[in-house]
């Protein structure tokens, strides 16, 4: 018998199924409130089948690049068989098992506070890492539990800060290189405390981006992904609605989450970000007092700037659909922004400088053509315009929720009888760059 722990909270009992890695019957639920989100139903229902579900999903995800080469080094059958190694202990939140009845406390295993070892981090992050000669790996490490596609490790700093590294996919790394590109706009546009920076960490093939921990004392992560999990059967599920009605179950305030999702979104269609899914936005409670804090801050914006796309040389190869909304806004980015009409908050970016240091951080990567980095520079610029336009149309529409910069729209109204869609899509049309471009050169480390 285990039990699942929030802190030093038991929140339930379970039996488990060493054979299959996985929770076979819940027993007993002991404190319904201090349970993960995701598991947790209408009437604080918790089922075996939810319990079931959030084990399998904490485990490093089947999706995983090289994931089978992964447990063949490690010795193991599959990623939850890691989670059994570390007592499914993360550093996204303080959620634990302890076999029932062994005294274990939350002080003597966490890793927020306790060191932990680099061996499994060597091998989650480059899966083809020479193993330890002689002896067992120590799988006593949060890297068992790290989300996502692309192999990552989580290691501790000089002053303890935890630091997460992310290498690239499989067939490129440009992702590492847009984290730092999507840092350097979210600067530009945002708080210091509504984005997790990214730095570039390594060079050439040992190229990683590396970010800090967000998370406070006694803080957690809960994905929108979490909060939506109950709802999913019913009508409008995926919507904009929908999401904002899940989050706004935390008692924030609607007006700060939708302001909170604009920003994420006009950013992400700045950067052309194909992969912002319910899994990688959400919010930060308390996991003592169980008052949700805040939006947590942006993160994960690599897979964007058409690092997936085959060629950049047509007009059709700059389009994408993008997530995570179902219906008309996932036909294309442009219907996905008009989602959003409020831009009080939006400074006045110097989105023309942000597109140089683009260019001058893309620049390092050795896989990276000079004709792509052109062709991303391209792809900016439409993107950018695409961008003012919304705005300035949306400032005609709703005055009130303009920029405090912006004087006037710079777009006039449409003639009677016109369109004021008529202008192609920007998102859509190939575009010359300046000539004055600077030469590409590598950036000082």
């Amino acid at each position: 018998m285990y039990e699942l722990m929030n802190k030093d909270v038991p929140v339930l009992r379970f039996s488990y199924d060493p054979s299959r890695h996985s929770v076979s019957e819940l027993a007993m639920i002991l404190n319904a409130e201090y349970a993960p989100p995701s598991i947790v139903g209408p009437g604080m229902s918790i089922s075996t089948r939810s319990v079931a579900y959030w084990w399998e999903h904490r485990a490093l995800p089947a999706s995983r690049d090289q994931l089978d080469r992964l447990v063949s080094a490690i010795g193991v059958e599959c990623g939850r068989e890691l989670l059994e190694h570390n007592m499914g202990l993360s550093l996204s939140d303080r959620y634990w098992v302890r076999p029932h009845g062994s005294g274990l406390r939350w002080a003597d295993v966490n890793f927020f506070d306790n060191a932990f070892s680099d061996e499994l981090g060597a091998l989650t992050l480059i899966p083809g890492s020479p193993t330890r000669d002689g002896g067992d790996i120590d799988l006593m490490s949060p890297n068992s539990s790290v989300g996502g596609n692309v192999p990552k490790k989580w290691v501790i700093g000089p002053d303890g800060t935890r630091w997460l590294l992310k290498t690239g996919n499989k067939t490129a790394r440009q992702d590492v290189y847009n984290e730092v590109v999507a840092t350097d706009l979210h600067r530009r546009a945002l708080g210091s405390g509504e984005y997790v920076p990214y730095l570039l960490v390594g060079s050439d093939d040992a190229a990683f981006c590396a970010c800090p921990n967000f998370l406070g004392e006694d803080e957690e992560l809960v994905p929108a992904c979490d909060l939506l999990l109950k709802h999913s059967r019913e009508e409008g599920f995926g919507t904009l609605g929908s999401v904002l009605g899940a989050l706004g179950e935390s008692g924030l305030d609607p007006g700060y989450l939708r302001e909170c999702l604009a920003k994420v979104f006009s950013l992400d269609y700045l950067m052309a970000n194909a992969d912002r899914h319910t899994g990688n936005f959400g919010l930060v409670r308390d996991c003592v007092t169980l008052e949700y804090k805040r939006f947590a801050p942006i993160y994960d914006t690599g897979f964007s700037l058409w690092c997936d796309s085959y060629s950049l040389s047509r007009p059709g190869d700059y389009s994408y659909r993008p997530r995570p909304f179902t219906g008309g806004p996932s036909e294309s980015p442009e219907r996905q922004l008009r989602l959003f009409d409020q831009y009080e908050w939006l400074p006045d970016v110097d989105l023309e400088g942000w597109r140089d240091a683009a260019m001058e951080i893309l620049s390092a990567d050795p896989y990276l053509p000079e004709s792509r980095l052109h062709a991303i520079g391209r792809g900016i610029d439409m993107n950018i315009d695409g961008f003012r336009r919304h705005v300035d149309r949306m400032a005609r529409l709703f005055p009130l929720n303009a920029p405090s910069w912006m004087e006037e729209p710079s777009i006039a109204p449409p003639a009677r009888g016109g369109n004021s869609e008529a202008a192609p899509s920007p998102q859509r049309q190939p575009h010359i760059a300046p000539t004055d471009r600077p030469e590409r050169r590598r950036p000082h480390r």
